[in-house]
């Protein structure tokens, strides 16, 4: 799935989803599970992103999606079946 929107795949993507646990690129050849930090109760959780400095190809798969987002059926489709409400 990860090289059908990238259009190459480096196998991490699958491997996150396999273990739920993040993933901490060290090097090359030195990969491992890592944890999120923890956070209070009263916090509504939090999402960060490291920059790998790996370029990537999505900007045509994200001007797909922007160009059906322009047609109600689609949009439909996304709120219904993705957002929880």
């Amino acid at each position: 799935m990860e090289s059908f929107f990238h259009g190459k795949s480096s196998g991490l993507d699958p491997l996150n989803s396999y273990l739920s646990l993040p993933i901490l690129i060290n090097s090359h050849d030195n990969i491992e599970s890592t944890s999120i930090p923890s956070q209070n109760q009263e916090g509504k959780g939090a999402v960060f992103l490291l920059d790998s400095g790996s370029t990537g190809e999505t900007a045509p798969m994200v001007q797909l999606f922007m160009e059906k987002m322009k047609h109600d059926g689609y949009r439909d489709m996304l709120k219904d079946q993705f957002i929880k409400q």
